[in-house]
């Protein structure tokens, strides 16, 4: 499985890790967030 598997089938969760918020990962977060919603978008009921 590829890592984008394991979040879909839900073996990954990345809420479990802990992280430093830092200013380089609050925007990460922010682009991680944008990434998801454009994705979204695209997906159909297929």
């Amino acid at each position: 499985m590829n890592v984008l598997e394991d979040f879909w089938y839900g073996n990954l969760d990345p809420a479990e890790y802990d992280a430093n918020p830092s200013k380089e990962y609050k925007e990460l977060v922010r682009l991680i967030s944008r990434n998801e919603e454009k994705l979204l978008a695209t997906m159909t009921e297929e």
